[in-house]
């Protein structure tokens, strides 16, 4: 038993007797009686005690005894406790479920609202370039159209500086437990969302499934904020649960693929990876794959998968084997080159660009623009064509110049020569679009560059042996290269096999799996580097 004074020097307390003086002749002090149950409860009862006055503190009275009926009280008050801890966890456990089921649908349908604002630019630039009535005034319509847009998503951008880049940095470090001041706020969701609409919408080489997880990010925290989840914000493991599966969900809603997404949250997350937030993980995706194939139906592109491939059961041979574990080797060459030539890009602008086009991000945003804008137009189509289209193209089965594609790729120059300017082209404005003060991914365009470098060596192969399906080797080699320059491997197979919703290429895409010849070489070059 325990015994505190509550006396306050507010209340006229002598230092030296430990009494409040009183005006009357008596004098009270009052103390606390402290009792602890053995159960972690502690019970407090306060006597008053009449001494007189003075400070001769052999007069002063002794404490009153505790009564008898503490313990009892104890109990009722830890069964009290028990009981409200009980409903507290039970509104908790139905509370995360509501919010991943929100939070799956929410993020679907943004995503699909995205992609009918890009689908109704795209359509407005068709108009535009209509307008032209030769080479130069089409080449002058392009630039005319890319720049401004350009501009635009840099100025949005500004609002909200946290918008820009992808995310999956940003998402990870927050996952890890090093919160970012103003990331997930509700202005930068706004301006992410109309900043990657533009810069998707001006026909540069970005991708949206790093700016999408960091929209899911933000959704989930807007929800997590509100009153009625409150009790599920006030504790870290449910809260980090939600944000895993809001990374989850945004490779979901973006690609349609629910266990690419999941596989995705927990090589982005950490080397630990909770058991319970996986099934929470699958639900939110889950959800959103099936409100994301239901609003598919419904909008000008009624395409599910991002992706598409018309294989046969069986299109490769046994000994083609040996000839995608090549494939891999160049993959994990070619993404030693594109790691180290964004490096150069980034120490040159470090370098150079305070001295030729200042502080400010829209002149070398302009610049960036216009060397885009120059040297694709005079390619034809295929450079022209959005990543999605481009890539769908070179998956193809038949030849590039197919009256089923998107255009014709043996046109204005030959089909080996498209191809091959394709691949340069796309390779060396990834590594420095990357680096502009706008919302952009890097898993498209990588994905796209991986595509041309398979699509380009099974074109050589089938030269050799007109059986061998040139498409074949562009799904493996967008497969590996995505996976050399990134360093994530399961995900994105898995993703891309759900998204091409054929499985016959699976063995072949998952080849370099168990060898991983690609990242092995670009660990040696780059000692780990990656994107």
């Amino acid at each position: 038993m325990e015994y505190q004074d509550l006396a306050s020097p507010t209340h006229g307390l002598n230092p030296e007797t430990e009494e409040v003086a009183l005006p009357q002749k008596a004098e009270l002090k009052r103390r606390l009686v402290t009792v602890d149950d053995g159960l972690g409860n502690v019970c407090y009862r306060r006597d008053s005690v009449d001494t007189p006055m003075g400070n001769d503190k052999q007069h002063q009275a002794p404490l009153a005894e505790p009564v008898k009926d503490i313990p009892l009280l104890a109990e009722r008050s830890r069964r009290e406790k028990e009981q409200q801890s009980f409903f507290r966890r039970r509104c908790m456990v139905d509370s995360i479920w509501i919010v991943l089921a929100l939070l799956g649908a929410l993020a679907s349908v943004l995503g699909f609202l995205i992609d009918e604002v890009i689908i109704g630019l795209q359509a407005l630039l068709g108009e535009w370039m209509s307008l032209s009535t030769g080479f130069a005034g089409g080449w002058c319509l392009w630039i005319l159209w890319k720049v401004p847009l350009v501009l635009l998503a840099v100025l949005v951008t500004r609002g909200s500086p946290a918008a820009a880049g992808s995310g999956i940095p940003e998402m990870k470090a927050i996952l890890a437990g090093f919160p970012i001041p103003n990331y997930l706020s509700f202005r930068t969701l706004i301006v992410k969302v109309f900043g990657l609409a533009f810069a998707l919408a001006s026909g540069l080489g970005v991708g949206k499934e790093g700016p999408f997880i960091h929209i899911c990010g933000i959704i989930a925290n807007q929800l997590l904020s509100l009153k009625c989840f409150r009790s599920v914000n006030k504790s870290t493991t449910l809260r980090n649960q939600v944000m895993a599966a809001a990374v989850g969900v945004g490779v979901s809603a973006t690609f349609g693929a629910p266990v690419g997404g999941v596989l995705f949250g927990i090589e982005v997350t950490s080397t630990y990876y909770s058991v319970a937030s996986y099934w929470k993980a699958i639900f939110t995706a889950i959800v959103g794959t099936v409100v994301f194939g239901q609003l598919a139906t419904m909008g000008h592109d009624t395409a599910f998968n991002l992706f598409w491939t018309d294989f046969e059961s069986a299109p490769y041979k046994a000994y083609e084997m040996w000839l995608f574990v090549l494939l891999a080797v160049i993959c994990g060459l070619a993404s030693s080159l594109f790691v180290r030539f964004r490096k150069l890009v980034l120490v040159i602008r470090q370098r150079y660009q305070v001295r030729f086009f200042g502080r400010g991000p829209f002149m070398v945003s302009t610049g960036v623009a216009l060397i885009c804008g120059i040297w694709e137009f005079p390619f034809g189509c295929p450079m022209m064509l959005p990543l999605r289209k481009a890539a769908n193209d070179l998956f193809h089965s038949s030849d590039l110049w197919d009256k089923d594609l998107s255009c014709n790729w043996n046109e204005p120059i030959p089909m080996f020569a498209s191809v091959c300017m394709f691949l340069i082209l796309r390779f060396l404005f990834t590594c420095i679009i990357m680096t502009l003060p706008i919302p952009c991914g890097i898993i498209t365009p990588v994905f796209a560059v991986g595509a041309g470098i398979g699509r380009l060596y099974g074109e050589i192969l089938h030269l050799i042996e007109p059986e061998i399906t040139a498409g074949g080797y562009a799904v493996v080699g967008a497969a590996s290269f995505t996976a050399a320059v990134t360093g994530q491997t399961n995900d994105h197979n898995h993703a891309k096999i759900k998204l091409w919703e054929n499985i016959s290429r699976h063995i072949t895409v998952q080849t370099h799996i168990p060898n991983r010849p690609e990242r092995t070489l670009r660990n040696y070059f780059d000692r780990g580097d990656r994107v």
